[in-house]
């Protein structure tokens, strides 16, 4: 099922004002509009991006990857 989650008036001005944390990358934000739709894409940063480590476990030194 596909609804609105905002819904504005079709004429005149508006402004929309939006916080964002501090995980995103906001100098590389890219917008694009088309058919009365604004989409705005926000990309992470790297200090945000998911990392990888080796995990060892005491007993037998077994390695194991996370």
């Amino acid at each position: 099922m596909v609804g609105h989650l905002v819904r504005e008036l079709p004429y005149g001005n508006f402004t929309r004002q939006v916080f964002l944390g501090g995980n995103l990358d906001t100098s590389n934000i890219e917008a694009e509009y088309d058919s009365c739709v604004l989409v705005l894409s926000i990309p992470a940063a790297p200090h945000a991006q998911p990392r990888r480590f080796q995990v060892t476990q005491r007993g037998d030194k077994q390695r194991l990857s996370a």
